[in-house]
């Protein structure tokens, strides 16, 4: 049924017995209060449209009226920046992935429950370096810098609105200093790779080999390899509890000449940086892609055979994790240190900066030099110059 005729109309499957018609309220409006979240709906499907038309317009005037919706209830508090923040139209936390929106909210509730209350004209730079500290010691470091960078995204877009109050707030942040923790040193190498890849093979999670593969190969992070199932009602695809897939490698990003090609995540909004690559200069990834039936080199490439589906995140941190026991890849490495594999190895085999920002699509060289390991290899590889020159 046509989303305009059924506006937030979606159908959710059963065990047992056919699929259950529902309306769905808008994210950003249930954020700001609206209710009722989801609504049952019965009769044939004309009856069902002419209830979600009913009920979506019910929440529009109802965002209307509490105009709050739009941000413009800001009464000078935290608590309020962040919903103005949540909310707004214009906000930039509505150009975030689905995952980081959810992460972004969980960081800024969990903060409001202890600085809420507060008054944004009250608080200085110092005493946001407080509550860092304060974070740090409940938490940890690395906790802490998310939390306040979270706190200053909001800011930033109050500043934007010509709140005064947040403009100069995050004026005097840009001053301050807050540790994010230290750096990890762990990453992946490419024998552990092929371990991960063979001791995979014959189990059911051989999937997640092809996964790593393509993380490591291509310097991908796993959520551009896997993509994420995000609530978009109405819209057809592959769907789960309500959501839809998106995002994902599929076979269509490789063209007939064997180029991978694809806009990663990450950047979309920013520097739009292509990740581009000849999938014959990597063997490995190439003889994995080649096993793959002719029939099934159609949609995402990545496929749980248990579901027939592209896994999800827990899905891929638990197959992870089970394989790397089984291959003796240790606890402290994870699944996304195979991006920094990647460059660790790229670095160690003589690439460029430029051959390395290419290979993980980085527009800053900052950020390329971030993903390096091994920095005893260097510090001893410059030492060696030096005494050779003397």
């Amino acid at each position: 049924m046509p989303t305009e005729k059924a506006p937030g109309l979606i159908w959710r499957t059963r065990r047992h017995g056919p699929p259950v018609a529902y309306w769905i309220a808008r994210r950003d409006l249930v954020k700001a209060g609206y209710r009722p979240k989801t609504v049952r709906l019965h009769g044939e499907p004309d009856v069902v449209a002419a209830r979600c038309r009913v009920l979506q317009a019910e929440m529009l005037a109802w965002s209307v009226d509490r105009r709050g919706v739009l941000g413009m209830t800001y009464d000078g508090t935290f608590a309020s920046l962040g919903r103005l923040y949540e909310t707004h139209q214009d906000s930039p936390y509505r150009e975030l992935r689905p995952a980081t929106q959810r992460t972004y909210s969980k960081t800024l509730a969990l903060l409001m429950v202890h600085k809420g209350r507060r008054r944004v004209d009250a608080v200085d730079a110092s005493d946001v370096r407080r509550w860092y500290k304060e974070l740090t010691e409940a938490s940890s470091k690395s906790w802490a810098y998310y939390t306040i960078s979270v706190l200053k995204a909001a800011l930033s877009f109050g500043s934007t609105k010509r709140l005064s109050d947040c403009r100069l707030l995050r004026a005097e942040l840009r001053d301050a200093r807050f540790g994010g923790g230290a750096k990890r040193q762990e990453y992946l190498t490419h024998a552990q790779v092929i371990a991960f890849r063979d001791a995979a093979r014959g189990t059911a999670d051989e999937w997640m080999a092809l996964c790593l593969l393509l993380q490591f190969e291509l310097g991908l992070r796993r959520r551009d390899v896997i993509g994420e199932y995000v609530q978009e009602p109405g819209v057809d695809g592959i769907r789960l509890r309500g959501c839809v897939w998106r995002d994902g490698v599929t076979w269509g990003d490789i063209d007939t000449y064997g180029v991978f090609k694809r806009l990663v995540s990450k950047t979309s909004h920013t520097s739009a940086e292509m990740a581009v690559h000849a999938i014959a200069d990597y063997p490995d990834l190439a003889a994995e892609l080649r096993s793959i039936p002719a029939e099934r080199r159609i949609g995402p490439i990545v496929i749980n055979p248990k579901t027939g589906r592209p896994p999800t995140e827990a899905q891929c941190r638990r197959a992870f994790r089970r394989i790397a026991r089984k291959c003796g890849i240790p606890d402290a490495v994870w699944n996304m240190d195979a991006r920094a594999g990647a460059n660790t190895e790229a670095f160690s085999a003589g690439a460029t900066q430029e051959e390395r920002m290419a290979l993980l699509t980085h527009a800053e060289p900052a950020t390329n030099e971030g993903y390096i390991r091994e920095r005893l290899k260097q510090a001893r590889a410059a030492a060696k110059k030096r005494v050779d020159s003397r």
